[in-house]
């Protein structure tokens, strides 16, 4: 979940970037254009290793539960 929440408030804040540029590190709209286009590889990686961490907990709750029903 954290990472849908980053992935969404980068992406909000790409219009603003573009728009005003980084100002306090000397990025130009242009600049900022290249960094975010850049970062959408990075996002995508992070919402993927979370949903493969959360889809091995509940594997891994799964194989508990069928291990007690086999008891």
């Amino acid at each position: 979940m954290q990472a849908v929440i980053l992935f969404v408030l980068v992406y909000a804040l790409i219009p603003v970037v573009l728009y005003r540029g980084i100002g306090g590190l000397g990025f130009p709209p242009l600049a900022a254009l290249f960094i975010a286009v850049g970062s959408i590889p990075l996002s995508i990686f992070a919402l993927e290793a979370g949903w493969r961490k959360r889809s091995a907990a509940r594997r891994r709750r799964l194989d508990g539960k069928r291990d007690l029903s086999r008891a």
